[in-house]
């Protein structure tokens, strides 16, 4: 992302943008609104009316891109087509978003080719308008999160017009080559734009922001796990040491009466189930609150299904019975004799 509005000169970004397609690894160069939208960005409200639809007017957000912006960023179209460059008519379409499609109650494919005007609108493109323009919908891309997880995806509309002042210029870097890249980028932006400042920074970096907290509580959450789990292991193997000891004239019993290895091993490692499904039958439902409770301050959550908590059943209860089993094992292998004259 290379920050371009209200520095350098709007006039030239085709030049800028020509000059480094010239190489084959930078084919997608666009403009756009800065993404990911913060929360304390300001908005991106702009009125419309669907005549064909309905004679309600809708503020929603816009973003005002080059025409190759759905390309560069790999949106999915479910339905019409994209911006062509080239096409002057295009200058006044718009591609909208599934929420747009829902918000006037039609389907995605009922939509396209649908008129389209905007209100006079001053000041917000890099012209005015004196006279409401009119426009069609010509496709409909898939609701994707250009907000933090927290926030509900809204109705959207792409626009080919970039803004007055809100102008970031996007180059998609081919892995690998990112200094190279960067130190061409920015040898070229000094060529078309002398004494402007590169100001520049990768999305991605943008979007893992918002996320800070939660990669933090994550991170914690991982390494607090791994040591209970070894401090339980620990634990178990202990005890497991000591419940053998304990029941070592009991085991001699057993096997002088005619049980089997596998029986005496059952002995051992049932104990160590029962307490296991004491502890899941506790474990599980403050789990399970506690992940409901905390999921609440996401609009789209991840679904807390059953079949998540019978794996980490299934996993504890492997770790167990791998963690007991070297002492019941050996309990169940040993000679009666011996365990009978044990003291």
């Amino acid at each position: 992302s290379i920050r371009h509005g209200g520095t350098a000169d709007y006039n030239k970004y085709a030049t800028f943008k020509n000059m480094l397609k010239q190489d084959p690894d930078l084919q997608y160069v666009t403009f756009g609104n800065h993404l990911p939208r913060l929360d304390f960005f300001g908005p991106l409200g702009v009125p419309y009316k669907f005549p064909d639809v309905t004679d309600e007017e809708y503020e929603w957000n816009t973003f005002n891109v080059d025409y190759d912006f759905i390309k560069t960023y790999g949106l999915e179209l479910i339905e019409g087509r994209d911006f062509q460059i080239g096409n002057t008519s295009d200058s006044l379409s718009i591609v909208i978003n599934e929420k747009a499609c829902v918000a006037l109650g039609k389907t995605p494919a009922e939509m396209v080719g649908t008129a389209m005007s905007y209100p006079k609108v001053n000041g917000y493109f890099n012209y005015d308008y004196e006279q409401p323009q009119t426009g069609q919908v010509v496709g409909v891309v898939k609701d994707f999160p250009y907000q933090s997880a927290y926030q509900a995806i809204d109705p959207l509309v792409i626009s080919p017009r970039p803004h007055a002042i809100d102008r970031i210029l996007y180059v998609k870097l081919p892995e690998g080559k990112f200094q190279e890249k960067i130190a061409l980028i920015e040898k070229v932006w000094k060529q078309v734009y002398p004494g402007v400042g590169l100001d520049y920074w990768f999305v991605n970096d943008e979007f893992e922001r918002m996320y800070v907290l939660e990669r933090r509580v994550s991170a914690l959450a991982t390494n607090f796990a791994g040591l209970a789990i070894f401090i339980t292991c620990v634990g178990l193997f202990g005890l497991a040491s000591f419940t053998t000891e304990q029941k070592t004239k009991e085991i001699g019993i057993r096997k002088a009466l005619g049980a089997s290895n596998f029986q005496i091993l059952f002995l051992l490692l049932k104990l160590f189930l029962q307490i296991l499904i004491v502890a899941a039958l506790i474990a599980i439902p403050v789990s399970y609150f506690l992940s409901e409770w905390w999921l609440q301050n996401f609009v789209y959550q991840t679904p807390m299904t059953w079949t998540l908590f019978g794996g980490s059943i299934l996993a504890i209860t492997l770790l167990t019975v791998i963690t007991v089993s070297f002492e019941s094992l050996k309990a169940s292998l040993s000679d009666p004799v011996k365990a009978l004259r044990y003291e």
